[in-house]
């Protein structure tokens, strides 16, 4: 599987840790049957977290830009499923 990785426009701490860049999986069908069409952009959130091994809190932390650039990549994923 080839991991996707994004570099942040707008590096953030967390916990103690400078993150520079999300690394994210390829979707599988498990995070397509969380999807349906009035998901809303946390739910699509949560899938790039599950994807990038992050959790809520961290991926809170994610800039609107950045946010944007890995809603733009999870939504182009789920896409190759329609």
């Amino acid at each position: 599987m080839k991991m996707h990785e994004i570099e942040l426009k707008d590096p953030f701490d967390y916990d103690g840790e400078k993150i520079e860049k999300i690394i994210l999986k390829p979707c599988k069908a498990k995070q397509v049957r969380k999807i349906t069409a009035d998901s809303s952009i946390s739910e699509m959130l949560d899938i790039a977290g599950e994807l990038a091994g992050w959790n809520d809190w961290k991926i809170d932390e994610l800039s609107a830009y950045d946010a944007g650039e890995v809603l733009k990549y999870v939504g182009e994923q789920l896409s190759n499923f329609q």
